[in-house]
């Protein structure tokens, strides 16, 4: 993180990724998800399904809450 300040390399607006993956600068587009390598999840990176599952869940609770709400 030193060098984005100290080596002026990089203009402001830039995202720097730092990851186990190593570090890159993100492209304004067409860019892979932090952690993916060849469009696949890259080995030790994925996510168990049941932490998506958990944090889910309050957001689906109010959609579904919503959408009974509206019909």
């Amino acid at each position: 993180m030193d060098s984005l300040i100290e080596e002026a390399k990089y203009t402001g607006g830039t995202i720097f990724e730092i990851s186990k993956l190593g570090k890159r600068v993100i492209p304004e587009w067409n860019i892979d998800p932090p952690g993916m390598v060849d469009g696949k999840m890259a080995e030790g990176t994925t996510i168990p399904e049941e932490a998506v599952t958990k944090a889910l869940a309050p957001i689906l609770k109010i959609t579904q809450e919503e959408k009974g709400a509206t019909n």
